[in-house]
C-alpha cells in the first residue's frame, strides 16, 4: 500500500510540474521532432522523438507534450522498486521509490521535461527489472537472449 502511495504522490507532483513550468528550448526542437520523426534521427535519439509524437497525440500543450516523461518514470520506479525489492528486501524498495520520486535532478530530467533521459532511465529501469528476474541468465538460453538484446536495443534507441 505504502508503495502505490509513494507512485501515485510522485505522479501528481511531476504532473503538476509538468503543467507550470514553461517549455524550454530543447522541447520546443523536441516538438518539431515529433511532427517529423525523420527529421533528427542523426542528431537525437528516436525515442524522444517518439515520445514527442505520443504527447503530441493528446494536445499541443507543454503537458501533452511531458505527459508520456512522466508516465515512463513512474512506470520505470515501478520497476526499479521490483527489481531493488528481489535484490534488498521491501523496506529497501520504499526508500527507493521515495528518493527516486522526489529527487529534484533525477525527477525533473527525466521525469517531468522531455528529454531523452525519460526513455533512457525507463530502459534503463527495464534493464535492472529483467537481470533481477534472471540473474544467471545465460547465452545459450535463446528466449533470455533475445529479451536481453531487446532490452539493450531500446537502451541504444533512448540514447546514443
Amino acid at each position: 500500500m505504502a508503495v502505490a502511495i509513494v507512485l501515485a504522490l510522485g505522479f501528481v507532483f511531476r504532473f503538476v510540474l509538468a503543467a507550470l513550468l514553461p517549455p524550454g528550448y530543447d522541447e520546443a526542437y523536441y516538438l518539431f521532432y515529433g511532427q517529423n520523426l525523420s527529421l533528427s534521427y542523426f542528431d537525437h535519439p528516436i525515442a524522444v522523438g517518439l515520445w514527442s509524437w505520443f504527447g503530441q497525440g493528446l494536445g499541443t500543450t507543454p503537458l501533452a507534450l511531458r505527459f508520456p516523461s512522466v508516465c515512463s518514470y513512474t512506470l520505470a520506479l515501478g520497476l526499479l522498486g521490483s527489481a531493488t525489492a528481489r535484490w534488498f528486501g521491501p523496506q529497501a524498495r520504499f526508500w527507493t521509490l521515495l528518493v527516486g520520486s522526489f529527487c529534484p535532478l533525477v525527477f525533473i530530467c527525466g521525469g517531468v521535461l522531455l528529454l531523452p533521459d525519460a526513455p533512457l532511465l525507463l530502459a534503463l529501469a527495464l534493464l535492472l527489472w529483467w537481470l533481477s528476474r534472471h540473474p544467471r541468465a545465460t547465452p545459450a538460453n535463446a528466449r533470455q537472449a533475445f529479451e536481453l538484446g531487446a532490452v539493450f536495443a531500446a537502451i541504444t534507441l533512448s540514447k546514443y
